[in-house]
Order: C-alpha cells, then structure tokens, then sequence
C-alpha cells in the first residue's frame, strides 16, 4: 500500500482509495470555514477522488511540507497529514 505522502516530484499515481480517518490528524487548513465534513470530504471536492490520475509537481523545501499535485486539471497544494490519507498506485509501477 502507497500513500501520497510518499511519492516524490515527478511521480505519478492513480488514487486507489483513503485509509481511516482520525478527524485530529486533518489539517484545519483544508477546512473552509463554516464546513464540518472532513478531511477526506474536503480532498475529493479538490478532485482527488478514486480513480484520478495525480502527479506531484513540487514538494517544499522544508521536508516536503506542503507538497504540490496536479490533478482533474488544477494543482493542489495538500500537507503531509492529507497526503498521507491517500492511498495510491504508482503509474507504471508493477
């Protein structure tokens, strides 16, 4: 099992699914104010649904936190704690 969180610049994947969710480990910034639905809820109004093709196209200097993907036609930019819910198989990976 892959996670997002561990794919680097220039790898792409296709998004097999979430793994559990503890609703502490979400970072707040993907939360619009007023919404209560969740991490995983807020990521697949982003595109990153089961399915998608993703691409990572940058990842921060400081340990790779935030890193940025390109998916359903837009980039989004998504912390290690999200990244790490998404589980994924590499794009011409056995």
């Amino acid at each position: 099992m892959t996670r997002l969180s561990s794919l680097r610049t220039g790898e792409a994947a296709v998004v097999e699914g979430f793994a559990q969710l503890d609703e502490q480990s979400c970072d707040q910034n993907l939360h619009q104010a007023g919404e209560s639905d969740g991490c995983i809820v807020s990521m697949m109004r982003l595109g990153v649904l089961p399915g998608a093709l993703l691409r990572v196209v940058a990842r921060s200097g400081f340990g790779g936190d935030p890193m940025a993907i390109e998916v359903s036609g837009g980039r989004v930019a998504l912390g290690k704690s999200e990244a790490s819910l998404v589980i994924v198989k590499k794009v011409g990976a056995p």
